[in-house]
């Protein structure tokens, strides 16, 4: 074997790729709400002053999406929120459905929760 035969069998010999990456799965967490909910309405006085504003849970669930970027890197999941507003109660399960259904990344998991009271 010549010489230049042999640099000629090591330049068209196959290379190895790198595996590609997968990936991450994605846990996408629906927020239904109904609009205009007076569960969330301030606390007012007799006299129209407002004596304490209700928080939202809305806003709880954007702190927790926050908080588990984090754990992204050591999980391998990415994390979304999901806002879905329906005009009435009756409307939150078919709309749940609905979401469940025509979402590009299923959904694992749904949890409904009712705040009932003040």
């Amino acid at each position: 074997m010549h010489r230049s035969d042999a640099c000629a069998a090591e330049l068209t010999a196959p290379t190895q790729t790198a595996p590609q990456q997968q990936p991450q799965p994605k846990l996408t967490i629906g927020f239904v709400e109904i609009d205009g909910d007076p569960r969330y309405e301030p606390i007012q006085g007799s006299d129209r002053i407002v004596l304490k504003a209700r928080a939202h849970p809305f806003t709880g669930a954007e702190v927790g999406i926050d908080e588990a970027a984090a754990l992204t890197r050591v999980l391998r999941t990415d994390f979304a929120l999901e806002r879905i507003t329906v005009k009435s109660a009756e409307e939150v399960a078919p709309a749940t459905i609905r979401s469940g259904e025509s979402s590009a990344v299923p959904h694992s998991r749904w949890e409904v929760r009712l705040h009932c009271g003040a």
